[in-house]
């Protein structure tokens, strides 16, 4: 703390693990402290990057509206790789497909040599955008390209295994139960890729919620209670939350 430009990378870490245990009112402090930071430190690029970040983080847990907002604030304070990419998947996930899209192709112009860009951002845009339309097969088959990066830690801004987290999503969309079980399992299997992205926590409610899909009630109420025991103090208002207790009470 106080050494410009550390303490705002450090602060930012920090959200990403409070929000890993549901405590969303304290990563969003935890936010608006790091891009404070990064300002006073003259380090715009980042202080963007971060509200990118947490606009991803928004869309994860349910707040759409927010995440839109978050997103576009990121794109006023810079345009650079990162910040564009990471505001382009939450404009996807958020259901904003056509400014996804527009960012997309950007991308692809501007960086057409860039395989974190071609083999990682493109995919992950391109899904997020088809999954929230309606598109569950079409997303899965623009995440074919990001399997073979998936596992080597490229990126440092977005965490490697997110297409994972989507392509097991439109596996849910699809009615695929056990091959939506197969990527979530994938996630909690590798934490030390994983680390305190807020994924790792989720993919305990997804791996639920896929095998309930599935009809394995068993291993259904253990994933669930998995993620509800990571989230015992979280924040009681999130949606995610809330549509998970009711998903677990069926169960019973």
């Amino acid at each position: 703390m106080g050494k410009p430009g550390d303490e705002a990378q450090m602060l930012n870490f920090e959200s990403d693990t409070a929000l890993y245990g549901g405590q969303l009112a304290k990563a969003r402090v935890l936010t608006r402290r790091a891009v404070e930071s990064a300002q006073k430190a003259d380090e715009g690029e980042a202080a963007a990057l971060y509200e990118a970040e947490a606009a991803v983080r928004e869309v994860l847990v349910g707040n759409s509206g927010l995440a839109k907002q978050q997103a576009q604030a990121a794109l006023t304070l810079s345009n650079g790789r990162d910040v564009e990419a990471l505001s382009a998947i939450a404009l996807g996930m958020a259901g904003d497909s056509a400014s996804a899209t527009r960012l997309a192709d950007d991308l692809a112009k501007r960086f057409s040599e860039d395989t974190i860009v071609q083999f990682t951002y493109l995919p992950t845009i391109h899904a997020a955008a088809l999954l929230r339309d309606g598109y569950a097969g079409r997303a899965t088959e623009a995440l074919a390209a990001a399997v073979p990066y998936e596992l080597r830690g490229l990126v440092e801004t977005l965490n490697v295994l997110y297409p994972v987290y989507l392509r097991g999503e439109a596996h849910l969309a699809a009615k695929r139960g056990m091959a939506a079980a197969a990527e979530f399992q994938k996630i909690l299997d590798h934490p030390g890729v994983v680390r305190n992205a807020p994924i790792g926590a989720l993919a305990h409610l997804q791996l639920g919620r896929a095998y309930a899909l599935s009809g394995d009630i068993v291993k259904a109420n253990g994933a669930y209670n998995d993620f509800l025991t990571l989230w015992k103090d979280a924040d009681s208002d999130i949606p995610l939350l809330k549509e998970a207790k009711v998903e677990y009470a069926k169960l019973h």
